[in-house]
């Protein structure tokens, strides 16, 4: 797989932009920018608190909902700092996200699909997204076809 993304042909810049992780929850947002040829697309990029590693174990932050965390694995959590996106992750994202709406899907059975309200303006903006970043994808020239086969059993 890895080598079949590294045959697009894109390069991947990433820049932390956010983190809020306070030592129990949080996420961390990532401006991206994928390039291909000459054109380009620019997306916000928002990994979980598993995608963060601690500087001397190496490891990712101990779990608030297994057990509850002591104050030293709350402070050694804070220690933690966040991930560089990894580019088979993104293009994942971005191919999962847009293939409802890539497949015909009204905002309506969208919607329905993905656990959203169709009375809801938040629920229509992640909807408009998803299709920004369908079109973004076409315009790299990517098959898209190909990458949902790609990606089936990631």
């Amino acid at each position: 797989m890895e080598e079949a993304i590294k045959k697009l042909g894109i390069l991947m810049t990433s820049t932390l932009v956010e983190d809020n992780f306070n030592g129990i929850k949080g996420d961390h947002k990532h401006s991206i920018v994928l390039v291909r040829g000459d054109r380009a697309m620019a997306i916000e990029y928002t990994s979980g608190h598993g995608f963060r590693t601690h500087p001397v174990t190496g490891k990712p932050p101990r779990c608030p909902w297994d057990y509850t965390l002591t104050v030293h694995e709350m402070e050694e959590n804070k220690k933690t700092t966040p991930n560089e996106p990894v580019l088979l992750d993104v293009l994942y994202s971005l191919v999962t996200d847009s293939s409802g709406v890539r497949h015909g899907q009204s905002f309506e059975e969208w919607c329905g699909e993905y656990g959203y309200d169709t009375d809801s303006r938040s629920a229509e903006k992640v909807f408009d997204a998803c299709v920004d970043q369908w079109r973004n994808l076409i315009q790299l020239g990517l098959d898209l076809d190909a990458m949902e086969i790609l990606f089936e059993d990631y």
